[in-house]
């Protein structure tokens, strides 16, 4: 079995129409805006915490900030580790909002100074919303 990222996604909120997708829209103390919309059982309640997971392959590294396409999520923070393993670089950035994710990116064009570049580096993962996977639900404050 592969890493996996897994993060909360707090103080979410359930759509407008009632869908089973949770949303969870958290500033970062750089000023941007993290986006996290998963899909969940109807257990699922307005302000509580959704673990997620995402698997890193399925996550890309952007020097930018996210644009607001309704088909990815995103969220920003810092490359804290790069380890280049020949085909593949595996990254972990820590997480504005708390957390980290790992990231493994195919190093087709990139080599192993591309890669150590990015260590200290504020960066904007992206990936498709239907990736997020729901891995537990709380109510906010417990456990």
């Amino acid at each position: 079995m592969g890493d996996l990222g897994i993060i909360s996604a707090t103080s979410f909120s359930r759509s407008a129409a009632e869908t089973n997708e949770v949303t969870s829209k958290r500033g970062s103390t750089s000023g941007t805006l993290n986006l996290v919309t998963a899909t969940v059982d109807g257990s699922a309640r307005a302000g509580g915490v959704a673990t997620v997971t995402i698997r890193p392959e399925r996550i890309r590294l952007e020097d930018r900030a996210a644009g607001d396409a309704p088909a990815e999520c995103h969220a920003s923070g810092v490359v804290r580790e790069s380890m280049y393993t020949g085909p593949t670089t595996r990254f972990v950035v820590e997480l504005a909002g708390g957390g980290e994710l790992m990231v493994v990116r195919q190093n087709a064009h990139t080599s192993f100074e591309d890669a150590e570049a990015l260590r200290g580096l504020q960066v904007t993962l992206v990936w498709g919303r239907e990736h997020t996977r729901v891995i537990g639900t709380s109510e906010e404050g417990t456990k």
